[in-house]
């Protein structure tokens, strides 16, 4: 009784383990993991768009196509008439509707 349990347990475990793929973070890459399959395939993936990550310096970014971009705060000021377009600092522009 007790042999079967064991044996069923291995079972559970080699069953769960066959096609599993095992991913780490990469230490100085916040954006990026290390993936290996149990073929013995490994491959380097990006983390989802929009991911949390931290910058050098501890700064909060979030994560844009494997790099850790710095989240962009944007102040509206109330005399911004209607249609008016404000320019940020790195040359992108936001539409500001009242």
């Amino acid at each position: 009784m007790r042999s079967s349990f064991i044996f069923c347990l291995l079972a559970m475990y080699y069953i769960a383990s066959a096609n599993a793929t095992f991913c780490w973070n990469i230490s100085g890459v916040p954006c990026s993991i290390f993936c290996h399959d149990h073929y013995g395939g490994s491959e380097l993936r990006l983390k989802d768009p929009g991911t949390p990550c931290k910058m050098p310096g501890g700064r909060d970014g979030k994560c844009e196509n494997g790099e850790c971009k710095k989240k962009n705060k944007v102040k509206i000021h109330r005399d911004f008439s209607e249609d008016h377009r404000a320019t940020l600092h790195k040359g992108h522009n936001v539409e500001v509707t009242l």
